[in-house]
């Protein structure tokens, strides 16, 4: 895999192969992603279960939510043309959202293989309960 800016899939149709190695590569449309993850953070409220809804371990401390909040959409216009991107400050941390963004893009990818994600979850609760 590899994170590539823009607008695109979190997760390609097909690999591409045009690279120096002529492997197998899966560009991850992490401008995408971020922009899921953050919606998906703002829900509060009513909203805050349910499908898209982030759950965190209470260990997750303030360091963990600031590194996830680091990046910020914004716009610049280049010759013209509306240009839509994720600003970090200098120095500002932000493997949290990165780490969050690369397992959603991985996600992604088992759903495209077949990976239901509610039929396996279920599986889960009820091996839990017997």
């Amino acid at each position: 895999v590899k994170g590539y800016a823009g607008a695109r899939a979190v997760w390609p149709k097909k690999p591409t192969r045009n690279n120096k190695g002529r492997i197998n590569l899966f560009p991850i449309g992490v401008d995408s992603a971020k922009a899921t993850i953050v919606k998906r953070l703002e829900k509060t409220g009513a909203n805050v279960s349910g499908a898209g809804a982030c759950h965190f371990p209470m260990e997750r401390d303030k360091d963990y939510f600031d590194q996830m909040t680091a990046e910020v959409k914004k716009t610049r216009y280049v010759k013209g043309f509306k240009d839509v991107f994720w600003w970090k400050p200098d120095h500002a941390r932000n493997e949290a959202l990165d780490c969050r963004v690369y397992a959603f893009a991985a996600l992604q990818g088992l759903v495209a293989a077949g990976f239901v994600l509610n039929r396996e979850a279920a599986k889960v609760e009820r091996i839990l309960q017997d």
